[in-house]
C-alpha cells in the first residue's frame, strides 16, 4: 500500500491535483526506509482494515520533513482503493518470482515435464512445456 500512495501521489502530481512539490515528500516517506511500527497491526484491527492507520502513520511520516506535503497523503483515493491496488502489486511481484521458479523447472527438465503427485501419490505425466512453464510470459502480457 505504501507503493500505492507513493504512485499517487506523483500521478496527482504530474495531474496538477496536488501541488508538484508534495509528491517528492511523500515518496519518500513511503520508500524503502519507512518505518512505520508495529503499532500499525493494533490499529488495523481497531480499524478494521490496514489502509486507515497506514494512511494517518504515513501522514504523520511525511510531516515531520514537509508538513504541507502531509495535507495530501492519500488525496481523493479510498481505503479500498489502496488496499486493492496494494494487493494488485503484491501479486504482480508473486507472478515475476513464481514465473521464474517455472521457467527454472522447465530448464530443469528440458521441456520434457515431471510426474504428477496427489497426496504422495504418483500421478499422470505433465508435460512442462506448453502448459505452466509458458504461463509466466503469457501473464506477464496480459499485464
Amino acid at each position: 500500500m505504501l507503493d500505492f500512495e507513493a504512485a499517487l501521489a506523483l500521478a496527482e502530481a504530474q495531474a496538477g491535483v496536488i501541488p508538484a512539490p508534495a509528491a517528492p515528500a511523500i515518496r519518500h516517506s513511503a520508500g524503502p526506509t519507512c518505518s512505520i511500527s508495529s503499532a500499525l497491526s493494533r490499529a488495523t484491527a481497531d480499524a478494521g482494515n490496514p489502509a486507515i492507520p497506514l494512511v494517518k502513520a504515513l501522514t504523520s511520516l511525511v510531516a515531520r520533513h514537509d508538513s504541507e506535503a502531509a495535507r495530501y497523503v492519500h488525496w481523493g483515493a479510498t481505503s479500498q482503493d489502496a488496499m486493492d491496488t496494494g494487493l494488485v502489486l503484491q501479486l504482480r511481484a508473486a507472478l515475476d518470482v513464481v514465473s521464474g521458479d517455472l521457467a527454472d523447472v522447465v530448464r530443469g527438465t528440458g521441456g520434457a515435464g515431471a510426474g504428477a503427485r496427489a497426496h504422495a501419490d504418483r500421478g499422470p505425466h505433465v508435460a512442462a512445456a506448453g502448459s505452466a512453464g509458458d504461463a509466466g510470459p503469457q501473464a506477464r502480457q496480459a499485464r
